[in-house]
């Protein structure tokens, strides 16, 4: 049960960054 959980968060938090990085291409130095 924990495991599923904490794949999403995993995949909400790639899809974060990615969106910072497409509006801020500098963000790739800092993540």
């Amino acid at each position: 049960m924990n495991g599923s959980l904490i794949d999403f968060f995993r995949a909400v938090h790639l899809i974060v960054r990615t969106f910072i990085a497409v509006g801020d291409p500098r963000s790739h130095m800092y993540s």
